[in-house]
């Protein structure tokens, strides 16, 4: 198995309507040991949801434990840029779920515009959210982190590294490693050698770049045209120990294949 020292995992959205107890039957089935949770049950809400369907924090370590899975992030959806107070409320909501359950990393979008350069309003906010998570943090002594997604405003090198500028909290970033590249069109080897010491988690998706409209076309592992194995290579030399998860957007793009096609892939590929 060429990348079996990574610590794989996989993010629920690609398999939305599964609840708890499958998708860490899914992960079992493929030897992986770490789980980024987005949604379970169609449900995005996911306090919401834990709280209906379980209860308790306890109740869900134990279906965890039981399969032998490291929850590792809670995928929230507060916005760097443009959030409200409703939205933070929200975004505060994963707190005490999060403190039970071992202090996964709660992620939060970067926001803003994908167009141009990094503006600098919007780097402002992001800095101004970030502050206000870690005012909090530091007065309720919480153990969780957030971790930050390159998605929209920050999907270059140099507009990453701008805001590690002003984000004073170690290892911050999600790396979507198919955003930089294929909205950016910026050399993966060449992101990842600028900004790996601040990455403390990665997304990993094939593709073959941005259609007319902008919109992503992703494929199976090892199908489209992201240099995908030679970065997980480098990755690895690298000695990276934060999770490498698949996101499979099944939840966005109904007419993907399966989240299981995609481990089978990776599978076939002798990825792990």
């Amino acid at each position: 198995m060429k990348f079996s020292k990574l610590n794989w995992c996989f993010s629920s959205l690609g398999c939305p309507t599964y609840d708890l107890e499958k998708t860490c039957e899914l992960a079992r089935d493929y030897s992986i040991r770490h789980l980024e949770l987005r949604i379970l049950e169609n449900e995005l809400d996911l306090p919401a949801y834990f709280q209906k369907k379980y209860g308790s924090a306890e109740k869900i370590q134990k279906i965890l434990d039981d399969h032998e899975i490291k929850l590792v992030a809670l995928d929230t959806s507060l916005l760097g840029v443009k959030n409200s107070d409703e939205d933070k409320k929200k975004f505060l909501e994963f707190l005490p779920w999060a403190e039970a359950l071992g202090g996964p990393r709660l992620r939060v979008m970067d926001g803003g515009t994908r167009e141009g350069n990094l503006i600098p309003a919007e780097l402002s906010a992001i800095v101004a959210t970030l502050a206000w998570w870690s005012d909090l943090k530091t007065k309720n002594r919480w153990k969780s982190e957030v971790m930050l997604e390159t998605h929209n405003c920050l999907t270059t090198a140099a507009s990453i590294e701008e805001a590690l500028k002003s984000i004073h909290f170690p290892k911050p970033i999600l790396w979507d490693t198919h955003h930089t590249w294929a909205v950016k069109k910026e050399d993966p080897f060449h992101t990842w050698s600028r900004i790996k010491e601040q990455v403390c988690h990665l997304h990993v998706k094939d593709g073959i770049g941005l259609d007319a409209n902008g919109k992503a076309q992703y494929t199976l592992f090892g199908e489209g045209k992201m240099p995908l194995e030679g970065l997980l290579e480098k990755v690895m030399a690298d000695g990276f120990q934060g999770p490498v998860s698949i996101e499979w957007e099944k939840k966005w793009i109904p007419e993907l294949p399966s989240l299981e096609a995609n481990l089978q892939s990776a599978r076939k590929l002798g990825w792990f």
